[in-house]
């Protein structure tokens, strides 16, 4: 009987390890500046929040020659009376026109919307406020709370118009009032997403670093008894 060809041997193929391509160092600190960046800003939004969810005491800050400034509280929800001061400042946020008036004779500002005004060029002068009297409500904040509207109390006070009480100015924000409008909750919302995938990312990269940092498991063959 001839001798059958034998079949050529079966090609062992040892499977390579699939190693993952380490994070580049440069990423984890963009995660870190990310994470970090989204909780400084809640946190500076602590007080916008807890207006917002809260339930501020109503403070009546009284009209022409019979104002009650001593009522003042930073986080209340104020009303005043009156006739704006002889200047005025004014910027945009988030796409609505707003000015900053003084309330002559007390240490109140009044920040409210300015519709059908175009923005004013750089370096020309500021028209002054319509001179109409205006009641104005919404929260109240002390100067301390919000630092950046200190350019505008600097400018007020230097004209003539803002006068602090103890040392210090409130800016009434007329038309903020708990539980309305969408900023703060899409602000608070969008924050705590990059929280939270920031917070994963890292999360996963010091899973890999540990498990990079655990000893291979024993790859050598048991003996033959």
């Amino acid at each position: 009987m001839p001798n059958s060809l034998p079949e050529p041997a079966a090609e062992m193929h040892e499977e390579q390890p699939v190693t993952r391509r380490p994070r580049r160092p440069g990423a984890l600190v963009v995660t870190v500046l990310g994470l970090g960046l989204a909780l400084f800003l809640l946190w500076e939004m602590r007080a916008d929040v807890a207006y917002w969810i809260g339930s501020p005491p109503r403070v009546e800050l009284g009209g022409e020659g019979a104002y009650h400034l001593e009522r003042a509280a930073d986080g209340a929800l104020a009303r005043i009376a009156g006739r704006p001061g002889s200047s005025a400042t004014r910027f945009s946020r988030f796409g609505t026109r707003y000015e900053i008036v003084a309330v002559p004779g007390t240490n109140i500002l009044v920040r409210r919307t300015l519709a059908g005004s175009q923005p004013t060029r750089a370096g020309s002068k500021v028209p002054p406020p319509a001179q109409s009297a205006f009641v104005a409500e919404g929260r109240l904040a002390k100067d301390t709370a919000i630092p950046a509207y200190g350019e505008a109390f600097r400018l007020l006070v230097e004209r003539g118009d803002a006068q602090p009480r103890d040392g210090h100015l409130y800016l009434l924000l007329d038309g903020e009032r708990p539980r309305a409008g969408w900023r703060v909750p899409a602000a608070v919302v969008g924050l705590g997403l990059l929280v939270a995938l920031n917070g994963m990312s890292l999360f996963r990269s010091f899973r890999r670093g540990i498990a990079r940092r655990r000893p291979a498991p024993d790859g050598g063959r048991d003996s033959l008894g």
